[in-house]
């Protein structure tokens, strides 16, 4: 899941423009989307984990440059109401620091 500011689009199997970014590798027990539960960071590939992350910030996606940090640990917390998902995120940065975020809204597959 890529979770991105309004000022980074995607079109023809790219992402461009310059914003912040959230990317998480989020394994789920449905082959046809996430299921509600708390992710957790893990280094197995289980039900109910995510097993990569990171975190844009200012990203640049033409040049690659801009801040992009490894998560190492933390939780995703997933509701879902039909269509509408809820996304709490506390995740922990390579840095050391603590990145806290919510999402609700609608998911376009790509």
């Amino acid at each position: 899941m890529t979770l991105t500011s309004s000022t980074v689009t995607y079109s023809n199997g790219s992402f461009s423009g310059t914003g912040d970014l959230i990317y998480l590798d989020l394994n789920t027990s449905s082959a046809t989307g996430l299921v509600a539960g708390t992710y957790n960071f893990s280094s197995n590939r289980d039900v109910l984990t995510f097993v990569d992350g990171n975190v844009a910030r200012n990203f640049d996606l033409a040049t690659q440059t801009g801040e992009n940090i490894s998560i190492t640990g933390g939780t995703v917390k997933v509701d879902v109401d039909g269509t509408v998902y809820t996304f709490t995120l506390n995740l922990t940065t390579s840095s050391g620091k603590t990145v806290t975020g919510y999402y609700k809204g609608a998911l376009t597959t790509i």
